[in-house]
């Protein structure tokens, strides 16, 4: 398991240990980061028919099927659709399923990734069960946007909470995997997401080639040449970039690894222009997360014409 879950993992393992049995957990998790490790060995646990402690046996027959992903007793639900919510009736689908009998006689699990995407129909359902959770029933919400559950259901669920990595967890974890350690930082300031270049390369890939054009267009590259380049690429993790660079830029000064990442051994711009600019790419990922309509083209062009004219400002 990453080093950077071990501490949510103790946190698991007290709550296991103590007198009062705990039917309704929510792992909180830095944006793009992966908990799998984590939400994996936790269900393992809770379906395992001989637990040796905090840990499934790894040899029974629901281990087996747990690990084979075909365990009749583990349910996921998740954002669906092109609006990429958790409407109400997967939810009310779990709740009978709750009140059944666990095939195998362990436990039932009810995963819910992305539990944030919700709507108040779908979380007040859930709510009801959480309550009063039927004996037998596990109930494991993830997310990385607690903010947006409701208040009632958070005050009723375990909250379990996994630290971003540090550099030295990032370098062991990359020791581990016969991984260059800059790979995974540079990753952590493009994307927020540190294992990228080993579950999704594409992904930092792309990444990669925002920072490039970034960077030739502070040289004095066309900005409208540079943006035209990313049209027809994932436009959120073009945007994510941009954000992250410029962040990175604004706290440059602080942070050794973004000015060394960025090559910021000059004058930057002032923070005002990086904050402005920062807001107009924040203002377009908002309108692509809520399917507003937006000429990608042309916002592109007006963000890295905007990147463009504040190093204006500075190299002149």
């Amino acid at each position: 398991m990453a080093p950077w879950l071990s501490a949510a993992w103790s946190q698991i393992e007290l709550a296991l240990a103590g007198a009062t049995r705990v039917q309704s957990w929510c792992f909180v998790y830095p944006s793009g980061l992966p908990i799998n490790q984590l939400t994996d060995r936790f269900v393992a646990r809770l379906v395992c028919l001989a637990p040796q402690g905090a840990d499934s046996c790894g040899t029974c027959a629901s281990c087996q099927m747990n690990h084979e992903s075909t365990h009749p007793d583990v349910t996921f639900i998740g954002p669906e659709g092109a609006a990429g919510m958790i409407k109400v009736g997967p939810i009310r689908d779990a709740v009978k399923l709750a009140y059944m009998t666990p095939s195998l006689g362990a436990a039932r699990v009810f995963r819910v990734v992305g539990a944030d995407a919700m709507n108040e129909e779908s979380s007040n359902a859930l709510l009801k069960v959480i309550e009063e959770p039927p004996q037998g029933s596990f109930f494991v919400l993830e997310t990385s946007s607690p903010g947006r559950l409701l208040p009632t259901l958070v005050s009723r669920l375990r909250m379990i909470s996994v630290k971003p990595p540090e550099s030295e967890e990032l370098a062991q974890y990359a020791h581990s995997i016969s991984v260059d350690p800059m790979r995974l930082r540079r990753a952590e300031l493009l994307l927020g997401e540190p294992l990228a270049p080993e579950q999704n390369a594409e992904r930092f890939a792309l990444a990669e080639q925002v920072l490039t054009a970034m960077q030739a267009v502070r040289g004095g590259q066309d900005p409208e040449v540079a943006a035209k380049a990313f049209v027809k690429q994932d436009a959120e993790t073009v945007l994510i970039t941009l954000s992250r660079v410029i962040e990175a830029c604004i706290r440059g000064p602080h942070d050794p690894l973004a000015a060394e990442i960025l090559r910021l051994d000059g004058p930057r711009p002032p923070d005002a222009m990086l904050f402005q600019l920062h807001d107009r790419v924040q203002e377009v990922r908002r309108q692509a997360v809520q399917r507003i309509h937006v000429n990608v083209p042309m916002a592109l062009g007006m963000l890295f014409s905007g990147w463009a004219f504040i190093w204006s400002k500075v190299l002149r």
